[in-house]
């Protein structure tokens, strides 16, 4: 079988002119500037999380209503944790135990931003439970 012809492609190979060097975008994950493609995958990322970690998995009613991560936000709905783990743990503090909460997601956070290529990200989260809201904009660099 014989071969192609590809001498347009090599003309224009050789036409070009001195000092000419193609930029290499190989290294480059194909979603660097657009990070609306990979809020699912952090979405996931969170999920597991949750799932290995014994003490939220088994206080939290309805997992996959729970974590949201859209572009501009992840958003935790508390509601879905027992009234039991609340009323312990989150009702006497919310904003102290917010603080701590979103705190535990930092190493997946760091993980993620490895991941997709990138040296740093601001997050926004916001935290919500029976009328409450919290919200918070956190800064996270990849390590």
């Amino acid at each position: 079988m014989p071969r192609p012809n590809n001498n347009r492609y090599r003309s224009e190979i050789f036409n070009q002119q001195p000092g000419y060097t193609p930029q290499e975008d190989s290294y480059k994950p194909y979603w660097e500037n657009e990070y609306h493609y990979v809020t699912k995958l952090l979405e996931q990322k969170l999920l597991n999380f949750i799932r290995r970690n014994e003490r939220l998995r088994t206080n939290i009613v309805y997992l996959a209503r729970f974590v949201n991560v859209t572009e501009t936000d992840i958003i935790f709905n508390l509601t879905d944790f027992k009234d039991s783990y609340k009323f312990k743990f989150i009702m006497p503090d919310f904003e102290g135990y917010c603080a701590k909460f979103i705190e535990i997601f930092t190493p997946v956070l760091q993980d993620f931003l490895k991941e997709i290529g990138y040296n740093a990200h601001g997050f926004s989260f916001k935290l919500r439970m029976d009328g409450n809201d919290w919200q918070k904009n956190k800064t996270v660099f990849a390590d």
